[in-house]
């Protein structure tokens, strides 16, 4: 009777190795670089997937303010919790594409040809009639081939009084 229970143990472990084989294969390469897959879903909007909506309020160190988004103007002189100041955070892809979008005014956080901060009602239009300026609604992080984001430093980017950006004076 024991040779007999000692040989079905024998057999149920012989058969648990044989089925958890494949995955040892699949487990077991090192260095998989999933690089080109999430090269091509960022190209692609995925309809299938949930979009996300995050409500945020963006702190200008300059000013010691919030960004608003008053229609078409941006400003810089925002109280903590004003109504003007709640911005959306708008993501399709599963890259890092994002839209900003003043939540009460419905205008997208832009700039324009001189570097100015403007406000935009609506989606940029599709096709051959885009202007260059109304690609400026999608704001894209993307990193050279071979660096990654621990390497690269942090920069921010300045704004004057007028919501202009100042440009940086040289290398620090």
């Amino acid at each position: 009777m024991r040779s007999l229970l000692s040989t079905l143990a024998v057999l149920c472990i012989q058969m648990l190795l044989v089925m958890c084989n494949p995955l040892q294969q699949v487990f077991g390469v090192d260095g998989v670089n999933f690089s080109v897959h999430v090269e091509n879903q960022t190209r692609v909007r995925d309809a299938m997937s949930r979009r996300h909506h995050r409500v945020y309020q963006l702190y200008s160190r300059t000013s010691g303010k919030h960004v608003q988004v008053l229609g078409r103007r941006i400003s810089a002189r925002g109280e903590d919790g004003d109504k003007y100041a709640q911005l959306v955070v708008e993501a399709d892809t599963f890259g890092s594409q994002v839209r900003i979008r003043g939540k009460e005014t419905n205008f997208y956080l832009c700039m324009n040809r001189r570097g100015k901060l403007v406000g935009k009602r609506g989606r940029p239009r599709r096709g051959p009639h885009t202007l260059p300026n109304q690609q400026d609604v999608h704001f894209m992080k993307r990193f050279p081939p071979g660096e990654y984001p621990e390497t690269t430093p942090f920069r921010f980017t300045t704004v004057n009084k007028r919501s202009k950006r100042v440009r940086a004076t040289g290398t620090r």
